[in-house]
């Protein structure tokens, strides 16, 4: 079977037309298919829809000349080959044409088979191999923008957390002296609700910018969708509606960012698509049964959950189809994606064992339909402050630079039982140690701190008593840190911020093996 090649000539004389149409019709190897327009704006709104591969445009059109258009073209991003023709030849105008981007410069009068045959050909090769280039330089540029982003975010994400940690803290003491069922209970609950929602956006953040190891655990889609319904509903035209059917409660077996992720983007591209004239958004989730006669592919038999999004816009071309999945593929224009957006959608789908299909219809819109199988494990609740934390009295050092943390801490350890020596500097940790080693059954030791790190820190304190159980506090830890716990003599990792029922029960878990281990 011949390759297929679709090419658009613009050129507003006819004769021209019946030329090019003759002689790429003697050529044998490969089937061209030759498409004609006669004006400037018609060729503009046919380069925009990217339905062919490569464009011979003449240099006379009307007011306006070929050069303007390839250029245009190019500064909105556009990266197919345009072949300039001309009805003589002039090296000023073959030199401007290649500055502006075209990929050669033809004297019609001169035209043969062999001419416009080869110089397709070249035009199409040299094409591809300055797409491949370009494809390079973007992946490096988007390594290093999310190297930068993962900097950065790990940078927000210590510091959040540790004004995160006051907050709750603070919160969970206030819940002590407060009688349940008041209005003030009702409005601590608040707060402390939206404070768990902000310690779950840092692991968002974190995980987007990957900073942070996915965390795949049962767990119910639909709260997410609503959350993004929500998040959208204030970013989008007002000429948008947005509508939700959810009949599913099945849980599914994923990472609950990389969840979020999925449902934000498939509703950001449908509202772009939707941007120009208004329309509807919609949002379904529901339970299917996948059998062996399904057509849908590489689904094993079973219960799935189905995820239906789809939109009244513009639609997507059957040529662009086969490609919306490939990295940096992108309709948008230049700076506006980054063209990973589906990418990462079906790579995330199929890392789930689940499948994505799209059904598309120029000017209806589009519908993207998402499989993931369903679980019967447990899906974990949002900590409930009716837990009754384990309590101690063994004596506690607690180290960490930050003041409002190490009086908030100080207050919830004493409030579990426990007798508390506070430093907020490690050399000073370091020398009441040294005098008083004996007086200390467990260290807690925030990570990031000035002079010496925690991990640096436990190795001099386990140097002066080597049995002694240490706990690491961190806002943030890089996920390919290489910090040697076991040698530091660290028995647990808390990642702030930490609520009272898990802290409570980490101390108790580490106390008592240490004590079972004498």
């Amino acid at each position: 079977m011949k390759d297929h090649t679709r090419i658009l000539l613009i050129d507003d004389d006819e004769d021209d037309y019946i030329i090019a149409k003759d002689l790429l019709a003697e050529i044998q190897e490969i089937d061209y298919e030759l498409d004609w327009v006669q004006t400037y704006d018609e060729g503009l709104a046919l380069i925009r829809q990217e339905l062919h591969q490569i464009y011979l445009v003449d240099y006379h059109l009307g007011e306006k000349n070929g050069l303007k258009l390839i250029k245009e073209v190019i500064d909105e991003g556009f990266k197919k080959p345009f072949i300039v023709l001309t009805g003589q030849g002039n090296r000023k105008l073959d030199l401007e044409a290649m500055q502006i981007g075209a990929s050669d410069y033809l004297v019609k009068g001169q035209l043969t088979v062999e001419i416009l045959e080869r110089s397709i050909r070249y035009s199409l090769r040299a094409n591809q191999a300055d797409i491949a280039n370009y494809n390079l330089e973007k992946q490096l540029f988007q390594a290093q923008k999310m190297e930068c982003i993962g900097s950065l975010a790990g940078g927000i994400a210590h510091d959040f957390n540790n004004i995160l940690s006051s907050i709750l803290g603070y919160t969970e003491l206030a819940f002590e002296d407060v009688q349940k069922g008041s209005q003030l209970h009702d409005t601590l609950m608040a707060v402390y609700k939206a404070g768990n929602r902000a310690r779950d956006l840092v692991k968002r953040i974190l995980t987007f910018a990957r900073q942070a190891k996915e965390e795949i655990k049962p767990l119910l889609p639909a709260p997410i969708a609503l959350e993004t319904v929500s998040l959208l509903r204030s970013s989008i035209p007002s000429t948008i509606e947005i509508r939700h059917n959810i009949t599913s409660n099945s849980q599914i077996m994923a990472d609950s960012t990389q969840m979020h992720q999925i449902f934000m983007n498939l509703c950001t591209n449908a509202s772009h698509a939707m941007e120009k004239n208004g329309g509807i958004l919609n949002i379904e989730i529901s339970d299917i049964n996948i059998d062996c006669n399904s057509n849908i592919s590489n689904l094993k038999s079973g219960n799935y959950l189905k995820i239906a999004i789809s939109d009244t816009g513009i639609g997507i071309s059957e040529e662009l189809i086969p490609s919306i999945f490939e990295p940096y593929f992108s309709t948008r224009a230049i700076g506006e994606g980054t063209g990973l957006g589906l990418a990462m959608v079906d790579s995330i789908v199929k890392n789930y064992k689940g499948a994505i299909t799209v059904e598309s219809c120029l000017g209806k819109g589009t519908t993207f339909k998402i499989y993931l199988p369903t679980t019967h494990q447990n899906c974990h609740s949002v900590p409930c402050m009716d837990n009754r934390p384990a309590k101690g009295t063994e004596r506690i050092l607690f180290i960490d630079d930050e003041e409002p943390i190490v009086k908030m801490s100080s207050r919830l350890l004493r409030g579990l039982g426990y007798h508390v020596t506070c430093c907020t500097s490690s050399t000073d940790a370091i020398e009441l140690f040294q005098e008083k080693s004996d007086d200390f059954d467990l260290i807690i030791t925030d990570m990031t701190m000035p002079n010496l790190t925690g991990d640096k820190l436990a190795r001099k304190l386990i140097a002066i008593k080597p049995k002694i159980p240490i706990i690491l506090s961190t806002g943030y830890l890089k996920k390919d840190s290489n910090v040697n716990f076991a040698e530091c003599g660290i028995k647990a990792l808390i990642h702030k911020p930490v609520l009272i029922p898990e802290l409570a029960r980490i101390i108790r878990e580490v106390l008592d093996n240490a004590s079972n281990n004498e």
